[in-house]
């Protein structure tokens, strides 16, 4: 997960803090996993104006939860689970860079790896901007 954070950090566009981040281990498709990871970092990127907000810790029931929050101005729909919903439009954050698009389909990648590995996927607004929520069942072995 960090090594996701320091590529994007190379583009220097906005900051990420990462001091509430700790192991948690799980089981799963490392590539599947890596790739949740990358395209929540990814779209927070995108939406943030300055600054976007990592966690990662293992709950007291077992889950792993991952927060990914932007400090951006999007406008998240009042039915927030569309914006898991393949090809479904949000408008562009003013922040977003001349000519980046997107397929429409990173955030539904995100809920199919999630729901592959046992977990789910949320938004909610933050102030500014939004907050999602990936939670996974954390590697039994290692408990």
């Amino acid at each position: 997960m960090l090594s996701e954070v320091t590529r994007l950090r190379g583009a220097g566009r906005v900051r990420f803090e990462t001091t509430a981040v700790s192991a948690a281990p799980i089981e799963g498709r490392a590539e599947d996993l890596r790739r949740a990871v990358r395209n929540l970092l990814e779209y927070a990127e995108r939406q943030a104006q300055s600054t976007v907000r990592v966690g990662l810790w293992t709950g007291d029931d077992g889950d792993v939860t991952l927060t990914v929050e932007d400090d951006g101005v999007e406008q998240l729909p009042a039915e927030r689970d569309l914006v898991f919903e393949r090809f479904s439009s949000l408008p562009a954050p003013a922040s977003s860079r001349a000519g980046e698009t997107g397929s429409g389909l990173a955030l539904a990648i995100v809920r199919d790896i999630a729901l592959t590995h046992g977990g789910n996927v949320t938004v909610e607004a933050a102030s500014p901007g939004s907050r999602f929520i990936l939670q996974l069942p954390a590697d039994p072995r290692l408990r």
